[in-house]
């Protein structure tokens, strides 16, 4: 029937497109095309949104930087940063994520730098390796880089080199200020006074004392209850079981439960026992 051959086409065309959801946005494109409909109104915008490319909010701003302690050293509040290092066998040039990743890396170790150089620890090595850095950088969208001016200091004229090499290259060496985020609404807590806390915050004590049914369910003062750490001491079992309704036995000389449990602080005392 047509139902049949409209779906034995739907899979067909599913399988032409790899069984991905292309397929289906094509076959829906087309139907609402063919009917009179725009492809603009038989798709809504969704409402989430996943990006794909960290780095885009990186490169906008909208990405918190870490910021660490206020005296820890090195900081790390940057998205990327330039780090020169001078080894025994030449000279290393990297971009550093905040994460600890190396996203570039440019070194006189490299034969087709190695075999341009004199030396790979002078300052025409250093500023070799910050042209071939720089320009990797601009092949991988990279235009700002964070430069640390305790661990590179440009009074050193090979990290002066290597850094006017950086610039001459197209990357700035101080990445774009991070963009503020928007007050989330709520209630300003620091600000509040005292009677407006404690109206947002009552305390249980201040409720059962001021509370309308403080005779059902507070059968003593809020002031003798014992903390926690007091609640295994003898003392305070002894005055649990009195304020329960349990009485002293002066016979026996110990704590009698009462007998009667509907009302147990109505007993009747014998001719031996004593009321205590």
């Amino acid at each position: 029937n047509i139902f049949q051959a409209a779906l034995s086409g739907f899979r067909a065309l599913l399988c032409r497109s790899g069984g991905s959801s292309c397929g289906i946005r094509r076959l829906l494109c087309t139907s609402s095309s063919g009917s009179g409909g725009s492809p603009a109104t038989a798709y809504p915008v969704g409402a989430t949104f996943v990006n794909r490319n960290p780095r885009s909010l990186e490169y906008s701003g909208h990405e918190p930087k870490p910021k660490g302690w206020e005296l820890q050293q090195p900081s790390r509040n940057y998205y990327l940063k330039c780090i020169l290092r001078r080894t025994g066998s030449g000279t290393i040039a990297q971009i550093v994520h905040n994460s600890g990743s190396v996203v570039v890396e440019a070194s006189t170790d490299e034969s087709a730098i190695r075999s341009q150089l004199y030396s790979p620890r002078d300052v025409s090595a250093a500023r070799a390796v910050g042209e071939v850095l720089a320009r990797r950088c601009i092949q991988c969208g990279i235009d700002r880089v964070h430069v640390d001016q305790l661990a590179l200091p440009r009074t050193a004229e090979r990290n002066d080199a290597f850094c006017q090499a950086l610039l001459d290259g197209g990357v700035q060496l101080e990445e774009r200020p991070e963009l503020p985020r928007p007050e989330r609404p709520g209630v300003d807590y620091d600000s509040l006074t005292a009677e407006q806390r404690a109206a947002l915050f009552p305390r249980l004590v201040d409720e059962l004392r001021t509370g309308e049914d403080k005779a059902k369910y507070v059968q003593y003062a809020p002031t003798m209850r014992p903390a926690r750490h007091q609640e295994r001491e003898r003392r305070y079992q002894a005055l649990a079981k009195v304020r329960r309704g349990w009485w002293w036995n002066y016979r026996h000389q110990r704590l009698l439960p009462s007998p009667n449990p509907n009302n147990p602080f109505a007993r009747a005392t014998s001719g031996g026992e004593k009321s205590g």
